[in-house]
């Protein structure tokens, strides 16, 4: 569970009518019933759109995907739902009733919903992140079960300890790297720093030199990475002081066809 106010882009009279609805005639049954029911004045197109991001509409087994799907008229499924709410309520406040007094039912029909193929792991995440600050339905690296569980021997919570404890060690992680800093220090060298992050941890990762030149094709905001290397001596400035030397950066994804295995047989 994850509080709507601290959803980016969903202000507070949003979350006021959204909740208010539900407490005073219970939970939405479905997207249509939702926009059929909120005040969309307070919960605009910019407050949907982050709710969708972040999962909020996932119950009512319709893919993400398709609310963001451009219809023939160049709008989003989304929009056009809240288009078709608001002329549910139009009519509910005009109050039209039949001659009985009955309120009468409304003839107004529902969009259909587009065919769309759900986003893949990492872009559904990252939008995720992006409206919430967190991974809320899974990890960029659920999908690397197998590459992780054969070719991964450590995370980085291992150096955040004593770095000592693990000095000449082949260290082998899986990451996802969730921001790069391109730079270039006084005397015009270029530099990165990596952000990258793992089940347990995250660690920034600076890259210099050589280091930097072999590597930065892979420096890419959301890409899952292998990454190995080796606790040992610093390379420049304080020698007796000790740090991770990366020695092989890859695609996460590649490392089955390129890292040896042993075969059983």
């Amino acid at each position: 569970r994850f509080g709507l106010g601290a959803v980016k882009g969903v202000g507070e009279a949003a979350v006021r009518s959204i909740v208010s609805e539900r407490r005073e005639n219970g939970p939405f049954e479905s997207l249509e019933d939702f926009v059929s029911r909120i005040d969309l004045r307070s919960a605009n197109k910019r407050t949907l759109e982050s709710i969708s991001h972040a999962g909020g509409f996932d119950s009512f087994n319709i893919y993400r995907s398709q609310l963001f799907h451009k219809m023939d008229n160049g709008q989003s499924y989304l929009e056009q739902m809240m288009k078709f709410g608001s002329k549910i309520k139009s009519e509910k406040d005009s109050n039209q009733t039949t001659m009985f007094g009955e309120t009468g039912e409304s003839h107004i029909q529902s969009p259909v919903p587009p065919e769309a193929k759900p986003w893949g792991t990492m872009e559904l995440l990252s939008k995720e992140k992006e409206v919430v600050g967190v991974y809320i339905s899974g990890h960029p690296l659920d999908d690397y079960s197998l590459e992780i569980d054969n070719f991964c021997n450590s995370n980085f919570t291992v150096l955040k300890k004593d770095l000592e404890l693990v000095k000449g060690k082949s260290l082998k992680f899986a990451s996802v790297v969730t921001k790069v800093e391109h730079r270039e220090s006084r005397t015009g060298r270029k530099f990165a720093t990596v952000h990258l992050e793992d089940y347990h941890d995250n660690y920034r990762l600076m890259l210099f030199g050589s280091d930097y030149t072999d590597f930065k094709n892979f420096l890419q905001e959301g890409w899952i990475l292998y990454i190995k290397g080796m606790v040992q001596n610093r390379k420049w400035g304080d020698t007796d002081q000790i740090e991770f030397q990366v020695s092989k950066i890859e695609l996460l994804s590649d490392v089955i066809d390129s890292e040896p295995r042993n075969m059983i047989v």
